[in-house]
């Protein structure tokens, strides 16, 4: 254990528990904090999804030694701060090639930052960080959504 953090389950939001966040608040409740580098089994892990409403460097800076020995090949993330945002910076240093995950009609897209965004307004923004961009784009360069099945 790292140590403790208040959760907030938002009321009327039981049919979305994607919305409980950590923060202060009468209707908080006390959990346990780990690192994933604490956490995370030995060896390397392909694929890891973050999604913390708005704790995503947190996240990032608690697997800092797994990011900086590339033992973990993609990770997807939402991320509201855009482009910019800290946890992208870190993991740009990390070593990993960050994409701007978006979708057109004939499927998923991947975007370099340097290229225009292709996220739609109130479109939940997600990012893959990969170790392994050439991969990466081949996997998602057939058309449709079949191409997802090869991650």
């Amino acid at each position: 254990s790292i140590g403790h953090a208040s959760l907030i389950v938002p009321e009327g939001n039981a049919g979305n528990e994607g919305l409980a966040h950590l923060g202060e608040g009468p209707a908080a409740e006390t959990v346990e904090t780990v690192t994933l580098d604490n956490r995370l089994p030995d060896g390397p892990i392909d694929f890891l999804k973050i999604d913390v409403e708005g704790h995503e460097a947190a996240v990032i800076r608690g697997a800092a030694e797994r990011i900086r020995h590339g033992s973990i090949r993609d990770i997807v993330f939402e991320e509201h701060d855009g482009r910019g945002a800290e946890s992208i910076q870190l993991l740009i240093q990390g070593g990993y090639t960050v994409f701007e995950l978006g979708w057109l009609l004939w499927g998923p897209t991947l975007s370099t930052l340097d290229q225009p965004t292709t996220l739609r307004p109130n479109e939940a923004p997600n990012y893959l960080a990969t170790r392994d961009p050439d991969r990466a784009t081949s996997l998602m360069r057939p058309r449709g959504f079949r191409c997802l099945r090869k991650l």
